[in-house]
């Protein structure tokens, strides 16, 4: 019962991937060889795929051990942001970020990969197209960082394309700062 990708989402994501921003996962570049912890929707229409692209990238980068330290709500990477408007509580994002340190200290991870998608039915219920997906999966990765300065933060995209394609990326961070200067979007 899955959304279709909406016809401005889909422009989007051209216009992204003209930029740049939508990169290919690369494992070797995470360097996290100990494993990662992951923050992502939990879509049931979508979990399989996302678990399966999570412990295989990090099987494939650390020497097949699949330690993916999973955070799974609806909206992911989205609450990390204190401006989202998916939350539910105003001190959400406080709560995961607790959440976060303890996982950091208790199984010595030191890499979060903050996982959007899109079509995204929390998303869409708040009328938010993909620039402001990522506008607030960014948003919280700098919360995040400027909580907890060991902590690294990649933020993915996996892409529920019309014709049933999924593809995730990785979000270069400069070329979206970048694309969002040079398009005057926030």
């Amino acid at each position: 019962m899955g959304l279709n990708l909406s016809d401005i989402d889909q422009e989007i994501i051209a216009k992204l991937r003209i930029a740049k921003v939508l990169k290919e996962v690369l494992p070797d570049k995470l360097n996290a060889p100990n494993g990662f912890m992951a923050f992502v929707c939990s879509d049931c229409d979508h979990i399989r795929d996302k678990f399966d692209f999570l412990c295989k990238l990090c099987g494939d980068q650390a020497g097949g051990s699949e330690r993916v330290h999973l955070f799974s709500c609806h909206s992911g990477a989205l609450l990390l942001s204190p401006h989202s408007p998916t939350r539910k509580h105003p001190e959400e994002h406080v709560i995961y970020r607790n959440h976060i340190a303890d996982a950091m200290k208790l199984k010595g991870l030191d890499l979060l990969v903050a996982k959007c998608h899109v079509p995204c039915g929390a998303a869409y219920a708040h009328d938010l197209n993909f620039h402001q997906v990522l506008r607030r999966a960014f948003e919280g990765k700098m919360y995040i960082k400027q909580e907890l300065p060991n902590l690294r933060v990649a933020v993915f995209a996996q892409i529920h394309h019309s014709d049933g394609r999924k593809r995730t990326y990785s979000i270069e961070g400069k070329n979206w700062l970048e694309y969002v200067r040079r398009n005057k979007l926030f």
